[in-house]
Protein backbone atom coordinates (compact mmCIF):
# COMPACT_ATOMS: atom_id res chain seq x y z
CA UNK A 1 0.00 0.00 0.00
CA UNK A 2 1.41 3.28 -0.86
CA UNK A 3 0.89 4.72 2.38
CA UNK A 4 2.14 2.14 4.63
CA UNK A 5 5.28 2.99 6.04
CA UNK A 6 6.69 2.95 9.36
CA UNK A 7 9.94 4.64 9.95
CA UNK A 8 10.57 4.41 5.90
CA UNK A 9 9.71 1.10 5.64
CA UNK A 10 6.77 -0.58 3.57
CA UNK A 11 5.14 -2.71 6.31
CA UNK A 12 2.89 -4.17 3.64
CA UNK A 13 0.05 -3.60 5.42
CA UNK A 14 -3.71 -1.66 4.97
CA UNK A 15 -3.20 0.73 8.22
CA UNK A 16 -7.02 1.80 8.30
CA UNK A 17 -10.48 1.73 6.50
CA UNK A 18 -11.36 5.05 5.34
CA UNK A 19 -14.83 5.25 7.75
CA UNK A 20 -12.31 4.10 10.84
CA UNK A 21 -9.55 6.65 9.97
CA UNK A 22 -11.90 9.41 9.15
CA UNK A 23 -14.36 9.24 12.23
CA UNK A 24 -10.92 8.90 14.25
CA UNK A 25 -9.63 12.07 12.84
CA UNK A 26 -13.17 13.76 13.38
CA UNK A 27 -12.89 13.08 16.76
CA UNK A 28 -9.49 14.39 17.13
CA UNK A 29 -10.38 17.43 15.36
CA UNK A 30 -13.31 18.07 17.71
CA UNK A 31 -13.20 21.80 19.07
CA UNK A 32 -15.06 22.04 22.90
CA UNK A 33 -18.10 22.49 21.76
CA UNK A 34 -17.95 19.18 20.64
CA UNK A 35 -18.82 18.34 24.41
CA UNK A 36 -22.54 18.74 23.62
CA UNK A 37 -22.47 16.44 20.39
CA UNK A 38 -24.14 13.09 19.95
CA UNK A 39 -23.27 9.69 18.51
CA UNK A 40 -25.74 9.90 15.76
CA UNK A 41 -24.55 13.96 14.24
CA UNK A 42 -21.06 12.40 14.45
CA UNK A 43 -22.28 9.07 12.73
CA UNK A 44 -23.95 11.35 10.10
CA UNK A 45 -21.56 13.39 9.56
CA UNK A 46 -18.71 10.79 8.75
CA UNK A 47 -20.86 9.34 6.71
CA UNK A 48 -21.04 11.91 4.25
CA UNK A 49 -17.06 12.65 4.03
CA UNK A 50 -16.75 8.57 3.38
CA UNK A 51 -17.62 8.21 -0.38
CA UNK A 52 -15.27 4.98 -1.36
CA UNK A 53 -17.66 2.52 1.13
CA UNK A 54 -21.09 2.10 2.00
CA UNK A 55 -21.48 3.12 5.71
CA UNK A 56 -23.94 1.42 7.70
CA UNK A 57 -25.62 1.81 11.29
CA UNK A 58 -26.35 -1.54 13.40
CA UNK A 59 -26.39 -2.37 16.22
CA UNK A 60 -28.23 -0.76 19.88
CA UNK A 61 -29.54 2.51 17.84
CA UNK A 62 -30.91 3.58 20.93
CA UNK A 63 -27.79 5.25 22.46
CA UNK A 64 -27.51 7.34 19.39
CA UNK A 65 -28.82 10.38 21.51
CA UNK A 66 -26.35 10.15 24.11
CA UNK A 67 -23.55 12.48 24.10
CA UNK A 68 -19.76 11.67 22.21
CA UNK A 69 -18.17 12.10 25.86
CA UNK A 70 -20.10 9.55 27.61
CA UNK A 71 -17.93 7.15 25.65
CA UNK A 72 -14.45 9.01 24.33
CA UNK A 73 -12.54 11.57 24.49
CA UNK A 74 -11.10 13.40 27.31
CA UNK A 75 -12.62 15.94 29.16
CA UNK A 76 -12.36 18.18 32.09
CA UNK A 77 -14.50 18.93 35.02
CA UNK A 78 -16.63 21.18 32.85
CA UNK A 79 -17.13 19.05 30.18
CA UNK A 80 -14.61 20.69 27.54
CA UNK A 81 -12.63 18.13 25.22
CA UNK A 82 -8.86 18.57 25.46
CA UNK A 83 -8.15 19.23 21.72
CA UNK A 84 -4.50 20.52 22.51
CA UNK A 85 -3.25 17.26 19.92
CA UNK A 86 -5.76 18.33 17.20
CA UNK A 87 -2.89 19.61 14.89
CA UNK A 88 -0.56 17.57 15.15
CA UNK A 89 -3.13 14.72 14.82
CA UNK A 90 -4.50 16.51 11.43
CA UNK A 91 -0.71 16.89 10.27
CA UNK A 92 0.05 12.96 10.98
CA UNK A 93 -3.43 12.23 9.06
CA UNK A 94 -3.00 10.00 5.75
CA UNK A 95 -4.41 11.65 2.76
CA UNK A 96 -7.39 10.93 1.23
CA UNK A 97 -6.42 10.70 -2.23
CA UNK A 98 -4.59 6.97 -1.20
CA UNK A 99 -8.00 5.57 0.44
CA UNK A 100 -9.37 3.03 -1.98
CA UNK A 101 -12.73 1.30 -1.78
CA UNK A 102 -12.89 -2.20 0.94
CA UNK A 103 -13.97 -4.49 -1.59
CA UNK A 104 -10.96 -3.24 -3.72
CA UNK A 105 -8.33 -3.74 -0.64
CA UNK A 106 -7.24 -7.23 -1.03
CA UNK A 107 -6.48 -6.52 -4.96
CA UNK A 108 -4.64 -3.26 -4.01
CA UNK A 109 -2.30 -4.59 -1.35
CA UNK A 110 -1.65 -7.41 -3.73
CA UNK A 111 -0.89 -4.67 -6.92
CA UNK A 112 1.32 -3.14 -4.16
CA UNK A 113 3.05 -6.08 -3.17
CA UNK A 114 3.49 -6.79 -6.98
CA UNK A 115 4.66 -3.34 -7.84
CA UNK A 116 7.25 -3.92 -4.36
CA UNK A 117 8.35 -7.54 -5.18
CA UNK A 118 7.89 -7.86 -8.32
CA UNK A 119 8.11 -11.76 -7.65
CA UNK A 120 6.58 -14.27 -9.70
CA UNK A 121 4.52 -15.03 -6.68
CA UNK A 122 3.30 -11.79 -6.25
CA UNK A 123 2.50 -11.42 -9.97
CA UNK A 124 0.28 -14.79 -9.52
CA UNK A 125 -1.48 -13.79 -6.24
CA UNK A 126 -2.30 -9.98 -8.06
CA UNK A 127 -3.24 -12.29 -11.34
CA UNK A 128 -6.02 -14.55 -9.42
CA UNK A 129 -7.51 -11.84 -7.36
CA UNK A 130 -7.65 -9.91 -11.05
CA UNK A 131 -9.94 -13.10 -12.19
CA UNK A 132 -11.49 -13.30 -9.68
CA UNK A 133 -12.58 -10.35 -9.66
CA UNK A 134 -13.60 -10.41 -13.22
CA UNK A 135 -15.87 -13.64 -12.04
CA UNK A 136 -17.49 -11.54 -9.49
CA UNK A 137 -18.35 -9.13 -11.75
CA UNK A 138 -20.21 -11.06 -14.70
CA UNK A 139 -22.20 -13.19 -11.47
CA UNK A 140 -23.14 -9.65 -11.08
CA UNK A 141 -24.38 -8.85 -13.79
CA UNK A 142 -25.95 -11.89 -14.87
CA UNK A 143 -27.65 -11.63 -11.19
CA UNK A 144 -29.08 -8.63 -12.42
CA UNK A 145 -29.96 -9.41 -15.77
CA UNK A 146 -32.49 -12.21 -13.61
CA UNK A 147 -33.72 -9.37 -11.07
CA UNK A 148 -35.41 -7.42 -13.86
Amino acid sequence: MPEDKLEGKHIGSCLGDLYSVTWMEDTDNQSPAAASETIETQTERVKRLVTKSHVQVFGDTTISSELITNFEGDTDSAGQLDTSLAPMIARAAPQRDAAIRSNDAALASAYFRFTEMGSAAAGEELVALVRDGTDRQEAAAAGAKMAV
